[in-house]
């Protein structure tokens, strides 16, 4: 992991308060109601304590969904590079009565655990930081184990290009691939996931979660704090910053939203999803 892609992570899901505030504003104004971590855990059934593994656990959020699905008894451990996520993590596993256990390290980790010791793997909007460690996902997940991923769609958020392609004063169109961007979520997408998950995987489905955030006219400064959220994620720093200076940046950003907002009455952004529930991994052999 390189120093500056440490610092971008650092900056948007190590401060823990704006994380959760983000994630709690996207479910306020998401127009499908259904919680996407219950959906994506409702077939989960263990008839013992099972042990739990969150790559890319951030401040426990997966975690926290598994309440009455698995026993207090239950282990869960948490893999994640930012050491500003580990007592939040413990906060949650200890409200639940699991057996909490952070790991600070990259994903890579995973390849220090045995064959088959885990019997719920879970990866939520991190699996394409780390889509390298798929083989060792499914090594260690257990023959009757479950890996439940939760990803983007290529097009979440498209509509927000726009507004980064005229604050940046770019004259080519801002598209997923343009330099100015992250590709990182594009390698591990709903689009492509099932793909790639059948090379590990015997079993491997689909659900897609069709969704868009709705921003009303009064919730123009929501909608301002979530774009400027992706933007932390999305844009890289090292292509704008010698374009325009950040504060200039986020003004611009600010003016275009609420002149489409006072265009259209709302906001309103792409929010399309999908998550893929693994079962009955292959052994390295039977992998193509």
């Amino acid at each position: 992991m390189t120093e500056t892609f440490y610092k971008k992570l650092e900056s948007t899901y190590g401060l823990v308060n704006f994380h959760r505030e983000i994630g709690e504003l996207i479910t306020r104004y998401s127009t499908n109601k259904q919680n996407i971590y219950q959906l994506a855990l409702e077939k989960i059934h263990f008839n013992h304590a099972p042990s739990v593994l969150d790559l890319g656990c951030g401040y426990g959020r997966f975690i926290s969904y598994l309440k009455g699905i698995i026993p207090p008894a239950s282990t869960c451990t948490g893999i994640d590079c930012l050491e500003k996520n580990r007592n939040p993590f413990q906060e949650v596993t200890r409200s639940l009565q699991f057996k909490g256990n952070f790991i600070c390290k990259s994903a890579e980790a995973i390849a220090e655990f045995s064959d088959r010791t885990f019997d719920l793997i879970l990866s939520g909007y991190s699996l394409y930081y780390f889509i390298d460690v798929l083989p060792h996902i499914a090594r260690v997940m257990t023959q009757d184990g479950w890996f439940i991923a939760i990803t983007h769609s290529q097009h979440s958020l498209i509509e927000f290009l726009k507004e980064l392609q005229a604050a940046l004063n770019l004259n080519d169109k801002l598209t997923t691939d343009h330099p100015a961007l992250d590709s990182t979520p594009l390698t591990f997408s709903s689009e492509n996931g099932e793909e790639l998950l059948q090379e590990y995987f015997m079993e491997v489905e689909r659900i897609d979660y069709y969704n868009r955030l709705q921003f009303p006219a009064e919730a123009i400064e929501n909608a301002l704090r979530v774009l400027d959220f992706k933007r932390l994620t999305i844009l890289k720093k090292s292509f704008y910053r010698n374009l325009i200076a950040e504060d200039i940046l986020k003004l611009r950003l600010s003016k275009w939203v609420k002149n489409r907002m006072m265009d259209d009455g709302h906001y309103s952004l792409n929010k399309d999803d999908a998550i893929f529930c693994c079962r009955i991994p292959k052994a390295a052999g039977e992998t193509s």
